[in-house]
């Protein structure tokens, strides 16, 4: 899982493991970078306040793009225009938005931009803070000033025309659930968080404040019905589950001050903020198991290990196998299998951090080994050493049966002619971030 973060003096950090560590590249900018949008593992641009005048007072924007995930950065300087929003469909088509309610449009790449046409209103000259494709043609902005109006920009050609519609206040963010549900957040420091909706394709707006002190900077998707909005200077985000209807207020973790956030997928979901924080969502997985006896594992990192919060339902002790028979255990590890016997089928729900890779050990004979959160392959399975041999893997459902494939949750048996390791990694998914 591939991502990007940027913050202050041009700093831009890399992930290629789902953020458990981060890369430093050099971005060629040397103030904060403002927006980082990448097409796909290779394909950037991003965004970057050129240089200060006086505190606060900026005359231009750096343009950065790249072509090889970020190794290399090329620059190019826009002296007269500040540009806070950058957004692609393809590798050739992209818009950029900023103060004076300016919108240009590229079809090249970023070489060439040109001025698009936008409706003379009273509030059009707004700044624009945020532009999203929903499709090649169909293409909305938002923006505004605190306190004062949200004015919102509509295009069905590519952002070569736009119309202009009014909230009540700044907007910062929005997302599209569909062609016509569209959620936008926002507001000021007086009125507090605010939300817009539209249910028919952005041609009128429903704005309404939350009643939460802080300004909705950003807004992510991880299903169709449920967002997540970080709170600017507050230590919190709100959440909703009904497609931004209600909203309900949370504390981040140590009520950490955080700016953005972005979904990659259901499960992977990630908020980032001051002093380089970076929270990773923590997602329940679940799995079923049968009446009596199961093998199962744990899919998941967490803090509490322990068996009777893990298996509060469990009838048994849960025993696992050494080269000195069965033993049993009271907090469990990553990696492992275990027996556990429930009274009734049911499912079993883990709160944890995904485990995407992981390194098991391997003795000589039977090995109860677990699995990780996303299905692996038998036949992609490393082995180390390489001479290392191993039997067919057997799961067990009311008996045993020959596996081509470890799932979640669920424990194995599988025999070693020698010690070692085995070594399971899922398939990598993009992420993009910015800061």
């Amino acid at each position: 899982m591939t991502g990007w973060v940027g913050g202050k003096e041009g700093v831009v950090f890399k992930t290629t493991n789902g953020g458990i560590s981060w890369i430093q590249q050099t971005s060629g900018a040397d103030s904060a970078i403002e927006e980082i949008f990448m097409l796909n593992h290779q394909s950037g641009w991003m965004l970057a306040p050129k240089y200060r005048v006086q505190p606060n007072e900026w005359t231009g924007t750096h343009f950065m793009q790249t072509t090889n995930g970020g190794v290399t950065w090329i620059k190019s300087d826009y002296p007269d225009v500040l540009l806070y929003t950058i957004s692609f469909c393809d590798s050739l088509q992209g818009l950029m938005g900023g103060e004076q309610g300016l919108i240009l449009r590229t079809d090249d790449g970023g070489e060439i931009w040109k001025v698009t046409d936008i409706e003379s209103t009273l509030v059009s000259h707004l700044r624009v803070n945020k532009i999203r494709y929903y499709s090649n043609n169909f293409v909305m902005a938002i923006g505004g000033r605190a306190e004062f109006a949200g004015p919102i920009w509509r295009s069905t050609n590519g952002g070569q025309s736009w119309y202009v519609m009014l909230t009540a206040d700044k907007l910062d963010d929005f997302q599209f659930i569909d062609s016509l549900n569209i959620v936008a957040v926002g507001g000021g420091l007086d009125d507090g968080a605010a939300k817009a909706l539209s249910t028919d394709g952005g041609r009128t707006w429903n704005f309404e404040y939350l009643g939460m002190f802080g300004t909705a900077k950003a807004i992510a998707l991880r299903t169709p019905t449920e967002a997540f909005t970080p709170l600017t200077n507050t230590g919190t985000y709100v959440h909703t589950n009904d497609s931004g209807t209600s909203w309900t207020e949370h504390y981040t973790p140590d009520s950490s001050f955080v700016n953005d956030v972005f979904f990659a997928d259901e499960r992977n979901g990630y908020m980032v903020g001051k002093g380089g924080s970076v929270f990773k969502y923590n997602f329940p997985y679940t799995f079923q198991v049968n009446q009596q006896w199961n093998i199962v594992s744990l899919p998941v990192s967490r803090n509490n290990m322990m068996k009777t919060t893990l298996f509060p339902s469990a009838s048994s002790n849960a025993f696992t196998f050494t080269p000195q028979g069965y033993e049993t255990r009271d907090t469990l590890d990553n990696g492992v299998g275990y027996w556990l016997k429930f009274p009734s089928a049911q499912t079993i729900q883990l709160d944890g951090y995904p485990r995407l890779t992981d390194t098991i050990a391997i003795q000589s004979g039977w090995n109860m080994i677990g699995s990780i959160s996303k299905p692996v392959s038998v036949s992609d399975i490393v082995l180390e050493p390489a001479e290392l041999l191993l039997s067919q893997f057997f799961d067990y459902t009311f008996g045993y049966a020959v596996s081509d494939t470890m799932v979640p949750g669920k424990g194995y048996w599988v025999k070693s002619n020698t010690n070692g390791s085995i070594i399971l990694n899922s398939e990598s998914l993009r992420l993009k971030l910015n800061h």
